[in-house]
Order: structure tokens, then sequence, then C-alpha cells
């Protein structure tokens, strides 16, 4: 099942216009395909709800400071990042 989650991730990530998504221990990079998300005044109305755990960089990729835990528990908190964008 594993294989199975990475590409469905791979998929969502896809509709979602996301080229690059990076994850590490304090935190997520996410780039969207030539700067773009498609609603992107949901996104920023978003964002500035969410100031201070999330930012917009100069090259608008999206950055998510928190605390990513390891294994299972970092799949679970990126999918539930995703969901949210996809709400939007």
């Amino acid at each position: 099942t594993a294989l199975f989650d990475v590409v469905r991730m791979k998929n969502r990530l896809k509709l979602l216009n996301i080229d690059r998504l990076q994850v590490g221990d304090k935190g997520a990079v996410i780039k969207f395909h030539k700067q773009t998300f498609r609603k992107a005044e949901q996104l920023l109305h978003h964002v500035l709800q969410n100031a201070g755990v999330m930012t917009v960089k100069p090259d608008q990729s999206l950055v998510v400071h928190r605390p990513f835990p390891k294994g299972g528990q970092r799949l679970r908190v990126i999918d539930n990042i995703l969901s949210k964008l996809e709400s939007l």
C-alpha cells in the first residue's frame, strides 16, 4: 500500500499544480508550477488566516512552518495540508 499512497499523493500534487514538495523536520516548502495556484486569492486569504504557520516566499512558494514527525505521521500531516489546499 505504500506504493499506492505515493502514486495517489503524486496525482494530488499534479491536480493542485504543485511542482515540488520538500518536507523536513521543521516544515515544508510547496512550489507551484509556473508559480501559480488556481485559486490564488483563496490561498492568500488562508495564508493570512494562518500567519506564523504559513508564509509565501518571494518566488511564490508556500512555506509551512511547523514540526513534521517522521514516518507515517508525516504522511498524515502532508495529507491534511493537501486536503486544505484542495478545499480552497
